[in-house]
């Protein structure tokens, strides 16, 4: 026994596209919004700063402290070391990237 097919009636192609260009830009605002809230979560170079000058066990004025500062320039650097929140993994992290940006700096002019 055959089954009666219904005809689906499909809009228009302008209503079709409009419909489609809709759900695009509202992916655009969407990325747009998350951008912008991201943006405003990422923490300054100068709440950087507050916290290195009380981190314990670093000494305000030593070479690791500015070094630390210019690692600080870098906006995914602020995101991992304050997202570490602990003082001790924070200063850890610290000695870690201060070595690698020494030795970054050393094999940079030896080159020269």
């Amino acid at each position: 026994m055959r089954q009666k097919r219904r005809k689906v009636r499909k809009g228009s192609g302008a209503s079709q596209l409009s419909t489609q260009l809709e759900r695009i830009i509202n992916v655009f605002e969407e990325e747009k919004a998350n951008e912008i809230a991201h943006k405003n979560n990422v923490p300054s170079i100068s709440t950087c700063l507050a916290v290195l000058k009380q981190l314990p066990g670093l000494e305000v004025g030593s070479d690791i402290f500015f070094i630390a500062t210019r690692l600080m320039a870098k906006r995914s650097n602020r995101e991992i070391f304050m997202g570490l929140e602990d003082s001790a993994l924070q200063l850890d992290w610290l000695k870690t990237h201060s070595l690698a940006y020494v030795s970054g700096y050393l094999t940079a002019q030896l080159k020269v």
